[in-house]
């Protein structure tokens, strides 16, 4: 049977500062809220006195942006999954 020797040493594991400043700002994401206050209620003033109006273009090509973002990331994910 095997017999302890007495060292009693311990794995340590060192994390970058670069690990530890994202580590931050994905907590600081995740304290947020989706939902931006300020942006709504200038949005409710403009529906309110008859101000606000959709710009077609320019919802349709941020949709085209993200849709090709989203598609990059899934590719990435795929090639290292």
């Amino acid at each position: 049977m095997g017999k302890e020797t007495g060292d009693k040493s311990k794995d340590k594991v060192t994390f970058s500062k670069d690990f530890s400043a994202t580590d931050d700002a994905v907590r600081n994401i995740k304290d947020m809220s989706e939902i931006r206050e300020d942006k709504v209620a200038a949005i409710k003033r403009r529906l309110a006195s008859g101000r606000y109006r959709v710009e077609g273009d320019r919802v349709a090509s941020r949709l085209l942006c993200e849709t090709e973002e989203n598609n990059d990331i899934l590719k990435q994910i795929d090639i290292d999954g």
